[in-house]
């Protein structure tokens, strides 16, 4: 049978499992379907407990962060996050009354001490978004940086096809309700995913089938996402995944990849150093008229890598150094399902583009 081969897209299966650990949840500790579920039920938990009314957030963000707040009539501004000489940079303006703030990292690589302690704690309280950081190794003293709410999604990370955890510090929950599973959601990914393993396996199929499940399973989540707990098969895939392996691998392919794209003549690295940090992805920099153009020929080479993120109606940059990183982003794959031989192939190419561009 022939396989098919590519790097990046949709997880279809799991590596690296271990005996299962113990997940459980309480009223401080939820699961839900994902992270824009487990982000709705923070900010609607933290309208009753502390009646805040506004948010800010950082610029340098995807779609879905927002419009859960937008939803429950939170207003949102925008603090500055940029590239600078030591990575992604963050401006951090003057509190407004009753207002919360969003605290990210970004791609495993950075810390919260990226931000000021001291200005931190001026806001009303903090959500800390640990999607790209949760499988680093950096300690957070929760209550010293003002973080009373924290969530995770993991299915970026893995196949993990409906779970991400909301952590309540120092408190309890104050809300209970929650719809109950999304099977309608379920049902269409874990199709997407039989198809895909298919494909990958035995080359049976065609990629258009399952790239429309996938889709649509999307599409699904933008149309209603609130109140659904976590799948309870997510939660078992979550907890046999060996995380210090996956951990070990990405950091592999992650310093190759820092190492061999650093020599790039047209490559820009906003993240030079893994340090004890995980990486999502590798995120590297390319001039914006060149980007699309650097993603559309990795595609013809069966390499998939995102960008982070496009920039939405519920955006507002006003600075073109905000702009700058939505339009030069592109995210290199680096994860489990990889060898070094898929990360030279990743790099060769990328190579390759930037020598024909060069004539």
């Amino acid at each position: 049978m022939k396989k098919n081969s590519e790097i990046g897209s949709e997880f279809w299966e799991n590596q690296f499992l271990c005996t299962p650990k113990k997940v459980t949840f309480d009223n401080r500790k939820k699961g839900f379907l994902c992270g824009r579920t487990a982000l709705d039920y923070i900010i609607c938990d933290a309208k009753i407990s502390t009646g805040f009314t506004s948010m800010l957030l950082p610029s340098y963000c995807c779609h879905t962060m927002i419009e859960p707040f937008v939803r429950n009539g939170i207003k949102t501004r925008f603090y500055p996050v940029f590239v600078g000489k030591n990575g992604f940079e963050f401006v951090l303006p003057e509190p407004e009354n009753n207002e919360a703030l969003y605290l990210m990292t970004y791609f495993g690589f950075g810390k919260l001490n990226d931000y000021d302690q001291e200005e931190v704690n001026r806001w009303k309280f903090c959500i800390l978004d640990e999607t790209h950081s949760c499988f680093s190794e950096y300690p957070i003293s929760y209550l010293e940086w003002n973080i009373k709410y924290r969530y995770t999604s993991y299915r970026k990370w893995a196949d993990i096809r409906g779970f991400a955890m909301a952590l309540k510090i120092g408190d309890d929950f104050q809300i209970t309700d929650t719809k109950g599973r999304y099977e309608e959601y379920l049902k269409k990914k874990n199709e997407a995913c039989i198809r895909k393993k298919e494909y990958m396996e035995s080359g049976e199929g065609e990629k258009r089938y399952f790239l429309k499940l996938y889709q649509e399973a999307e599409e699904l989540l933008d149309i209603d996402y609130t109140g659904y707990s976590s799948l309870e098969e997510s939660v078992s895939s979550f907890a046999t995944l060996d995380i210090e392996k996956v951990r070990e691998k990405r950091r592999e392919n992650g310093n190759y990849l820092l190492r061999e794209l650093e020599k790039i003549e047209g490559v820009r690295l906003p993240c030079t150093s893994i340090g004890e940090g995980c990486p999502l992805f590798i995120p590297i920099l390319v001039e914006a008229h060149l980007r699309d153009d650097l993603k559309s020929y990795l595609i013809k080479n069966e390499i998939y890598c995102p960008v982070h993120w496009p920039i939405s109606k519920d955006h507002d940059l006003q600075d073109k150094r905000e702009k700058d990183v939505y339009e030069q982003e592109l995210s290199v794959i680096c994860d489990q399902r990889y060898e070094i031989m898929d990360m030279k192939k990743i790099v060769d190419c990328i190579s390759e583009f930037f020598r024909c561009e060069r004539g």
